[in-house]
């Protein structure tokens, strides 16, 4: 399937390899969250038993500091494994408002200018020139977007440089895919973008649903 063929569903979500790829993409959020969880739960018991054997040492006139260093360490590190996982997870809930709302369109390209504190610089083709070669000579694309893997924001699949899903409005949020709806990215303005307009991603979002052709 080419960039050019994209499924005939009235949304992007009704297309059957995508709703595989999404769930696909959250159950390993789901499987992160447990294996850090587990992770946790080991270094607080291995704390606790390190502080009983330090106990046991202290009082033999010896000391052990890691028992406490490894303590620390877990307390710290977990809120923040805990905050990344539900941001990545709400990243995807916002994707599926989107995938569930609109239907997919083929892109020519996407033109990546750089990475951005939250993901990777994109421009988008816009209008009548989704799906044309010379989008970027014309001037028809969109301000700067960011684009960011729901998981992690380093991670960039080079095949959507050369054809690409999107859905949504591509000049202020939507979800880009590979041709397939594999590889899904939230798309939003950059920060720049959204200050020069006084306004923020979510508002961006709350308008680009309220003109959805579909409205869950």
């Amino acid at each position: 399937m080419t960039h050019q063929e994209v499924p005939p569903h009235p949304t992007a979500f009704g297309h059957p390899e995508t709703r595989v790829a999404w769930e696909r993409t959250r159950n390993r959020i789901r499987l992160r969250f447990c294996l850090w969880t587990v992770v946790f739960v080991a270094l607080l018991a291995l704390s606790s038993i390190m502080n009983a054997a330090a106990s046991v040492e202290y009082a033999r006139g010896g000391s052990n500091q890691l028992a406490p260093m490894i303590g620390a360490l877990a307390v710290l590190w977990y809120p923040f494994a805990l905050y990344s996982c539900l941001r990545a997870l709400s990243r995807l809930k916002k994707a599926r408002r989107v995938l569930e709302a609109f239907p997919w369109q083929p892109l020519s390209r996407v033109r990546k200018s750089g990475r951005d504190s939250e993901g990777f610089s994109i421009h988008l083709p816009l209008g009548a020139a989704l799906s044309g070669p010379d989008q970027e000579e014309n001037g028809t694309v969109s301000p700067t977007m960011v684009a960011r893997d729901p998981r992690r924001w380093t991670r960039w699949d080079e095949r959507v440089e050369r054809g690409a899903w999107f859905a949504g409005d591509p000049s202020r949020w939507g979800v880009l895919a590979v041709p397939g709806g594999t590889g899904l990215m939230t798309v939003q303005r950059s920060r720049a973008n959204l200050s020069a307009d006084r306004t923020d991603a979510t508002r961006d979002l709350r308008a680009v649903l309220d003109a959805a052709p579909v409205r869950g």
